[in-house]
């Protein structure tokens, strides 16, 4: 009887796991692990996640990098094309990911500065790579930290998000250095066209030395999954803290004038027939400009 308990139940596994969207190899040994008491969940969890990962980088190849760019551009080009891979639980394979439409550019220098979405409901975003090559330099300590914080990365334990922060508490607060953790998620109004998180670093609020930050883009789909290795990055800023200010602006040009959005006083409205944004002072057409324009 316990027998044939046995041999039902494996039918029954066999069944649900052949149902699985990953190859006849992963099916395989998910029943074995099965059979000898282990979790055949585990097994089919990381086989779909690399198998789907590797498809998804078979149909969206990288594009060789352009001539010309600075060593920050270049990094920021890298980070957007960057392959954050499938999971799972995201939305992606209905949507699409960040790093799969960022890989049909092959220049974001021509991109342009502010992105318009049209369709029913208009939107509109600065540009990342734009905004992060405007704020974002590279210098020799930058590529001191990301050398230590990578080391760091190697040895320790738990997620790369923990062992970023870990890197925090263990290297940069005990060097004298305020580390401030973000993510761009809890930013509103947030008006660049990624979200990014990381860790915005410097010696105190009223310090004259340069403000550095370490960074991760978001190149997935869902906000919890999906995010790029960090970079390291000393900011470039006319006044503390304008990196995170002009997230949530932008400048919009009409006959009234130019305006930083948000303004309760200007009414901007999406026309879905024309496709476009107009005042609804003046009835003209409005242009967008980035926060940092003038």
């Amino acid at each position: 009887m316990t027998q044939e308990l046995l041999i039902k139940g494996n039918k029954q596994i066999d069944s649900i796991i052949d149902q699985m969207d990953v190859s006849q190899f992963a099916k395989l040994m998910a029943k074995y692990a099965y059979r000898l008491g282990g979790d055949p969940s585990k097994i089919l969890l990381k086989a779909y996640v690399a198998e789907k990962t590797e498809h998804a980088e078979a149909l969206h190849p990288r594009k060789p990098l352009p001539e010309g760019y600075t060593e920050t551009e270049r990094i920021i080009h890298e980070l957007l094309v960057e392959n954050t891979g499938v999971c799972i639980v995201d939305s992606g394979g209905v949507y699409g990911r960040n790093w799969e439409r960022n890989r049909s550019i092959r220049d974001f220098r021509k991109t342009p500065e502010v992105i318009i979405y049209k369709g029913v409901w208009g939107c509109v975003r600065t540009n990342i790579f734009h905004y992060l090559r405007y704020f974002l330099e590279r210098d020799g300590f930058s590529r001191v930290v990301e050398d230590a914080l990578y080391r760091y990365i190697r040895g320790g334990k738990g997620g790369l998000t923990d062992k970023i922060l870990g890197f925090c508490d263990d290297v940069l607060n005990p060097a004298g250095f305020r580390t401030i953790p973000f993510n761009t998620a809890n930013t509103d109004p947030y008006l660049i066209s990624q979200d990014m998180q990381g860790v915005y670093f410097d010696k105190d609020e009223c310090s004259e030395e340069p403000t550095y930050l370490i960074l991760q883009i978001h190149n997935g789909c869902d906000l919890r999954w999906g995010y790029t290795m960090p970079r390291v990055f000393r900011v470039v800023e006319d006044s503390k803290y304008d990196f995170f200010t002009m997230m949530g602006e932008l400048l919009v040009k009409c006959k009234c004038g130019l305006f930083t959005l948000p303004n309760e006083r200007l009414k901007i409205d999406w026309d879905e027939r024309r496709q476009a944004f107009f005042c609804g002072k003046c009835g003209k057409k409005a242009r967008f400009y980035p926060p940092y324009y003038c």
